[in-house]
């Protein structure tokens, strides 16, 4: 984007927008891009106010369009109109601008019949790139009925979207109508494209398994998913070909046969349970076997109740409080451990972007002895929680292990830590440790009195600050795994 339109923009962002899509500023041109490119690459997510202003004069932009359409069309012709409306509307689509998208959506029916007569092409459709802006972020499920309908459509690009907007409607943390939804839109779909009932299957099938990766659940999950879809189905369809499709679905997943009413309903672990195991684990009251095979048994209830609602909060937590201290305070034998990492990754596939369940893997490896994976995993958190301070110091503590060579990257991402949170222990004692192995005394000293006389009552500080004062040499690794632990 050439400086002088930003200046205009910046000036009057009205003006500025409408020159752009007019072809007036000639912005990209030696680039070969389209508007939403252009305006996508101009204003990334660290411009707030501009992006706000860009927000109100797109929508503005549209609106003026819509309101004035026979000029427009007498002026510019069909296409060329049907094309600036469309990147408009992929621009919003890009940006993620919210303002405009709400406005839209409030009065969504109005906009699809205003665009829905534009279409130039599968990728020149305006009234699907607007249903595509919608399909985010979405208040309420009050546009079901409009996905099913899309679905119905025979073209695939339809269907795609249709997806999308039952993917993402509002469900309470349970999936399972919204996978319900997108299988009857699956169905829909294949009696519209095919006229014999075996196409209609393949074409199912073919979706159906793109789902189920989607969504990696279980059999008896789809088996519900499925039998509670064809049901839906068939209460709004008559024609032989739907029903011969029902049919032949039934007989092949479902074995022809309705799911019983009388199964026993899926419920994860009771608080009771989950907090008795948790005082044994860390009373140490029992063998670490016995406490490794009930926490693995409460583990798989958990992740049956996951597999069949789509919730894997229970899991995951589970997993996170009673598997950190039961890695901490127990020799875990080989096969528990194996176990353990099996369940780790497990969670990981529930909830990539959960810094618990990576903290865990990262202290399965360091308790294994993998010093690469164990390092790599830590690096790794840094890059996806680049402000978790116990990832910084942990990581610190594995390159102070490493040798002199280490140091300063050490010293680098625990100031780093101290800075983010000025009352962490843990990166004050490790910090210290640092300091006296680099013959700082008086640094790592310094550093220990004053949060001591902050926080008194921080016990692995205070004793860190007496053994220095009491001429060791660095502080020892026993004082430091007293406080291992304590950040995310």
């Amino acid at each position: 984007m050439n400086e002088q339109w930003f200046e205009e923009f910046r000036g009057d962002p009205d003006q500025a927008v409408s020159d752009l899509f007019s072809g007036r500023v000639g912005a990209g041109s030696n680039l070969r891009l389209d508007v939403p490119e252009i305006l996508y690459q101009a204003f990334p997510p660290s411009l707030t106010d501009e992006r706000a202003q860009l927000d109100r004069a797109l929508f503005a932009w549209l609106e003026g369009m819509r309101e004035a359409y026979p000029e427009q069309i007498k002026r510019l012709g069909f296409a060329v109109y049907a094309k600036r409306v469309g990147d408009a509307l992929i621009a919003l689509q890009l940006l993620e601008l919210p303002q405009a998208k709400q406005g839209i959506r409030a009065e969504l029916d109005a906009w699809l019949r205003w665009l829905s007569t534009l279409r130039l092409a599968p990728d020149r459709d305006p009234a699907l790139e607007c249903l595509r802006l919608v399909t985010r972020d979405q208040p309420e499920a009050g546009h079901t009925a409009m996905w099913l309908r899309l679905a119905a459509d025979p073209r695939p690009e339809y269907l795609t979207v249709a997806l999308a907007g039952l993917q993402h409607l509002p469900n309470q943390d349970n999936a399972k109508n919204n996978q319900m939804l997108m299988l009857q839109a699956l169905i829909r779909h294949a009696v519209k494209v095919h006229y014999q009932a075996g196409g209609a299957r393949t074409f199912f099938n073919q979706g159906f398994a793109a789902l189920r990766g989607l969504f990696p659940r279980g059999p008896q999950h789809w088996n519900r998913v499925l039998g509670e879809a064809l049901d839906e189905f068939l209460k709004h369809t008559g024609d032989q070909l739907s029903k011969e499709l029902v049919d032949i679905l039934r007989k092949q997943w479902l074995g022809n046969a309705k799911q019983s009413s009388r199964e026993p309903r899926i419920v994860p672990v009771s608080q009771e349970e989950w907090a008795t195991l948790e005082s044994d684990i860390l009373r140490n009251t029992h063998q670490s076997k016995t406490l490794s095979k009930r926490l693995f048994q409460l583990l798989d209830r958990n992740h049956r109740y996951a597999e069949a609602t789509g919730v894997s909060h229970f899991f995951v937590r589970t997993l996170h409080n009673l598997g950190t201290p039961l890695l901490e305070r127990h020799q875990l034998e080989n096969a528990e451990m194996t176990r353990l990492g099996v369940m780790i990754e497990r969670a990981l596939m529930w909830e990539p972007t959960n810094p618990y369940c990576w903290m865990l893997w990262a202290d399965w490896f360091r308790t294994r002895g993998i010093r690469g994976a164990h390092e790599w995993t830590l690096r790794e958190m840094l890059r996806l929680f680049p402000t978790d301070e116990h990832a910084l110091v942990e990581l610190a503590r594995v390159l102070i292990d490493q040798g002199e060579e280490s140091w300063d990257e050490a010293e680098h991402w625990l100031r780093q830590a101290m800075k983010r949170d000025p009352d962490n222990e843990h990166s004050r004692v490790v910090m210290a440790r640092l300091l006296m192995l680099r013959h700082r005394a008086t640094d790592a000293e310094a550093i220990l009195a004053n949060f001591v006389q902050r926080r008194p009552g921080s016990q692995a500080a205070r004793q860190s600050l007496d053994r220095l004062r009491a001429g060791l040499i660095s502080v020892t690794a026993d004082v430091f795994d007293q406080v291992r632990g304590n950040g995310t």
